[in-house]
């Protein structure tokens, strides 16, 4: 049953990081992050590669499992990064909730493969 767990986070947030990488490499996301941010462009196309480094490291993840520390490591600490430059801002309520909740999905993650 963990192992069902892990592998449903895993994959959530494989396809959440790995369709922003896309988005942030491609310059379709960039305003919109740099809108929650507060950040330039270089850092948007920055964090797009992060994604994609921890998209690569929850995919390696699958067959190694030290991996998935790695990969949930990596997209904690963008989401606390993202969450803190938001928090700065002064955005409140449901701005909070989409990195909120990839937050959890990494924690679950790393809860449930230590478990497994």
């Amino acid at each position: 049953m963990l192992f069902v767990l892990v592998v449903l986070f895993s994959t959530l947030l494989l396809a959440e990081f790995l369709a922003a990488a896309i988005h942030l490499l491609a310059a379709r996301s960039v305003n919109r992050f740099t809108g929650l941010t507060g950040l330039g462009l270089r850092v948007g196309y920055l964090f797009g590669v992060i994604d994609l480094v921890g998209s690569g490291t929850v995919i390696l993840g699958f067959s190694i499992g030290a991996f998935s520390y790695v990969g949930a490591a990596i997209f904690a600490a963008v989401c606390l990064f993202v969450l803190g430059r938001q928090v700065q801002r002064g955005q409140r309520g449901r701005a909070l909730a989409p990195y909120s909740v990839y937050l959890s999905w990494a924690v679950l993650l790393v809860a449930f493969r230590v478990l497994a």
